[in-house]
């Protein structure tokens, strides 16, 4: 009998794992990532057949201004065998301008490839993957999972390397904040905490109730503003807390080199569906992109 199980390279299937891992991508991300020998045209080409095949989906806002690709049931059941155990089997996203603004901060410079001796560890590997196969730097404490983990030397100790992601673009009840603000000083121990927030109002809110729930203070928590991180990506300045001033790219290790016209972290907020239509290209302006009211 013939199998319905589609055939694709080993590249497709580092894909399709990508996706997965990361939720949601856009085109241009995805080309940058995985498929940069070729042309942005013929990556497009290769994922509307993907698309066709069932393996993937597109998901756009309403108004068409904004598309991101998902992996489909079928996409995940063609890669979960590369699991041994999952701790909860699942793909999907549950807020996707949450998600998408996640992927593309936690992503940023290190889409290009992670530097030696870093990781990055997302909040879908946190949620999906049994905490003893996790890597010997992630933290095993599950009280509470960050929006993903940044390592920027995975032979020193988290105190001096370990960096989590928090982007809040809601705010919650001061009480969350204190026990986050208790996890991250009595349990994790990390370098630091980078927050991407809406407004300078929310961090004075943020930072006040994570100090009431912390030992340490709450100094290793810092703070960015979505609105800087639009304008700057990864050469956003720290605006409050730790390391207040440096750049995210300086903490990160990433030099600061001069940009070209469309920056390696800029390529993830690119939200054309197919880029080689658009002359200029696309951006979203605020934090609701609207994919999470897909039609």
């Amino acid at each position: 009998m013939k199998s319905n199980k589609p055939r694709i390279s080993e590249q497709d299937g580092n894909f399709l794992l990508e996706l997965w891992k990361w939720k949601l991508l856009t085109t241009t991300a995805i080309h940058s990532l995985i498929y940069r020998e070729r042309s942005i045209y013929r990556t497009y080409v290769k994922l509307l057949h993907f698309e066709k095949q069932g393996l993937i989906q597109s998901i756009r806002s309403p108004n068409h201004d904004a598309s991101v690709w998902h992996l489909s049931e079928r996409g995940f059941n063609f890669i979960k065998g590369h699991f041994t155990k999952m701790r909860q089997e699942g793909y999907k996203s549950e807020n996707r301008d949450h998600d998408f603004w996640v992927t593309a901060i936690h992503l940023g410079d290190w889409i290009n490839g992670i530097p030696q001796n870093c990781d990055v560890f997302t909040e879908q590997q946190l949620r999906r993957i049994e905490s003893n196969d996790f890597p010997d730097w992630v933290p095993s404490i599950t009280d509470h999972r960050p929006d993903g983990w940044w390592n920027t030397n995975i032979n020193q100790s988290r105190e001096q390397s370990l960096i989590a992601l928090e982007v809040e673009l809601s705010k919650k009840a001061p009480e969350d904040y204190n026990f986050v603000g208790e996890y991250y000083s009595r349990l994790v121990h990390p370098y630091q905490v980078v927050w991407v927030v809406k407004s300078k109002a929310e961090i004075n809110y943020i930072f006040l109730h994570l100090r009431a729930g912390s030992s340490t203070d709450a100094r290793e928590q810092s703070f960015i503003t979505l609105d800087e991180y639009l304008k700057s990506q990864w050469q956003s300045r720290i605006v409050s807390g730790k390391n207040a001033g440096k750049t995210l790219a300086e903490i990160l290790n990433i030099s600061n080199e001069p940009s070209s016209n469309l920056s390696s972290a800029k390529v993830l907020l690119e939200i054309s569906k197919k880029p080689i239509e658009s002359r200029s290209p696309r951006f979203p302006l605020k934090a609701e992109i609207g994919l999470s009211r897909q039609i």
